[in-house]
């Protein structure tokens, strides 16, 4: 199609450095010093003829490329939707009688822009604007997002685009996700599975790392020959902390775990989509998902009382995923229908081997009986899991570790599916009665978190089992920890929690938390050395005893760990449960984790 020789200023598109973040703004001041002005904030491509030192030279013919793409396939008539503030010289190149085109930018660009095109009108604000609605033949979408944005991201374009609809998509993305190292961009192989399970055809990825390459090489030059200049503007530590960034980047991109790619996506205009080798759509391809932010806990009360057969508790859930800072992902059968699946996961500080770092414990996982028809990849379960799975658990996302507790009926399926691998089996010891009072005798004191020594207690208890762990993984149990699992607790009430001191020297043994569970003592939890622990459940089974002689004392704990806390006569039941692993996301391997988790029924949430 034939364009019209609009004539616009180009300096009108200038980026304002000082409305970007602080690296940002001042890699955009360096190419204003340069050219009089930014207008791009994006990678270049390089060109056989061009000069390989030329930022603007690259950046434009990077832009060339998005322009060529986008004309490629766009047909009489249509309607378009550029997103980014480096986008609006494209959409004078691709606007016409008709062909309409809005450019929605943040607030880094010029608010007044006078010569545009009748048909480009420009906007400022997000994809959330309320003016924009499913009208959109083709979107362009310009830069890198964090790993969680994809989800709301992908879904807002799905949202605008009508049936057939294509997506422009460019960034940076983390290709090699293989180490342990968190990242903040999304996940490539992530990115496209979670791309076809809303709907859209991945039609081409291309793969521009050696051009961001160039371009970082050539911004690097850039800068140091305007450093004077901007240190006007900037002080030494911003420009330094600029320049390291880049080079981080760079080592990123040399290394293969961080790339640039240019996606074109359509979205599903047909009953079904084939993608050889890619799961299908099936029923679900207008499933609408969303994150904890995007409902209300009430919304949610329905399915987990037809999932679980028990009253929702309100307060439950909001200890759990307000307080408790909880994650998850919910599935609607369409937008502003009723939630009808739901997977979570309530964070948890832990010890990985030695080295803090975050699990995520997989709870309230929740399809509506009725929409159970089975347990495939093209089931909602399974849609819902593994998206949850990609944005929270993984070498290179926000919880490195996700463990749970499910029965063998779910853990089949999981397994089945790809989406968890066994570590541990949880088990039931049940101690006998003892016939005479251990020796010496220890006090049992309640926990008093308002009394100083109490909580110095509880720190020096923790600080002694954290280091017998280093060859395992143990979640916190600090007091900022004891605080929120065992007195914040919406029913904390049913807790005993006990301080086991020495009568003859007053040092503190352990500290204990008690459940009263089906006619028994249910010990959630013991703050101590291991090598201390058989000596504090002696101490406790005697005392508890003294106080109700029939109900025995039973503990949960991990299979793995189970000889350090046995005494003779103790017995051994199956629960019937199994500890599983993340295996769809890259991750710490099962064989890695196999036996080294630590968890009782106080590392549960439901108890």
């Amino acid at each position: 199609m034939q364009r019209l020789p609009w004539t616009v200023d180009t300096t009108l598109f200038s980026i304002d450095p000082n409305q970007l973040p602080a690296n940002l703004g001042l890699y955009a001041r360096a190419l204003q010093l340069e050219y009089g002005e930014c207008r791009r904030l994006h990678y270049g491509l390089q060109q056989d003829s061009a000069d390989a030192t030329d930022c603007q030279a690259l950046q434009e013919a990077f832009a060339n490329k998005l322009s060529a793409d986008l004309l490629a396939d766009l047909a009489p008539a249509s309607k378009v939707l550029l997103y980014g503030p480096s986008l609006g010289a494209l959409g004078v190149s691709v606007a016409g009688p008709e062909i309409d085109v809005d450019w929605l930018h943040p607030a880094a660009v010029t608010t007044e822009v006078a010569g545009f095109p009748a048909t480009l009108r420009q906007r400022r604000g997000d994809l959330a604007h309320p003016s924009l609605t499913a009208s959109y033949h083709n979107m362009v979408v310009e830069g890198s997002f964090r790993y969680q944005d994809q989800l709301a991201l992908l879904t807002r374009c799905r949202g605008l685009l009508l049936p057939g609809g294509r997506l422009l998509l460019f960034g940076e993305y983390l290709d090699d996700d293989s180490q342990i190292a968190y990242g903040e961009l999304a996940n490539l192989s992530s990115l496209r599975q979670l791309a076809v399970r809303l709907g859209f055809e991945v039609v081409v990825e291309d793969d521009f790392t050696a051009d961001a390459l160039a371009s970082l090489a050539a911004l690097q030059q850039l800068m140091m020959r305007h450093r004077d200049g901007l240190l006007q503007t900037n002080t030494t530590v911003q420009w330094l902390e600029a320049q390291s960034s880049l080079l981080a980047i760079e080592r990123e991109m040399g290394s293969g775990r961080r790339c640039l790619r240019l996606f074109v996506l359509r979205r599903d205009g047909q009953e079904t989509i084939h993608n050889p080798g890619q799961q299908q759509l099936g029923e679900w391809r207008e499933a609408e998902y969303g994150d904890i932010d995007s409902f209300e806990a009430e919304e949610v009360a329905a399915l987990f009382e037809k999932s679980f057969g028990k009253e929702f508790d309100p307060a439950l859930w909001q200890w759990k995923y307000q307080q408790g800072g909880g994650k998850c992902v919910v599935a609607r059968e369409r937008a502003q229908a009723a939630i009808i699946s739901h997977y979570g996961g309530a964070p948890r500080k832990i010890l990985y081997f030695g080295r803090p770092d975050l699990a995520i414990q997989v709870c309230d996982v929740m399809v509506l009986p009725e929409r159970r028809q089975y347990y495939g990849k093209s089931s909602l379960f399974f849609k819902t899991a593994a998206t949850f799975l990609e944005r929270e658990i993984g070498n290179t996302v926000r919880h490195l570790l996700g463990f749970g507790f499910p029965n063998r009926k779910a853990m089949k399926i999981a397994l089945r599916l790809g989406l968890y691998e066994k570590t541990d089996d949880f088990i039931e010891l049940v101690y006998g009665r003892l016939s005479q009072a251990p020796s010496p005798a220890h006090q049992l004191i309640e926990y008093d978190a308002a009394d100083s020594e109490h909580r110095q207690a509880l720190g020096r208890l923790w600080a002694a089992m954290r280091e017998d762990f280093v060859a395992g993984i143990v979640g916190v149990r600090d007091e900022d920890y004891f605080r929120y699992r065992y007195l914040d607790h919406p029913h904390a009430g049913a807790y005993r929690r006990l301080l086991l001191r020495r009568g003859d020297s007053g040092r503190c043994l352990a500290l204990a938390v008690l459940k009263r569970h089906e006619q028994a003592h249910l010990l959630m939890d013991l703050i101590c050395p291991l090598q201390d622990m058989p000596a504090a459940i002696e101490q406790l089974l005697w005392r508890l005893q003294q106080e109700e002689a029939l109900l025995p004392l039973k503990l949960w704990i991990t299979k793995g760990w189970a000889e350090r806390v046995e005494l003779e006569g103790a017995v051994v039941n199956e629960l019937g449960i199994e500890i599983p692993c993340n295996s769809w996301n890259p991750g710490p391997a099962a064989q890695t984790l196999y036996g080294a988790w630590w968890l009782t029924a106080g590392d549960m949430d439901f108890m």
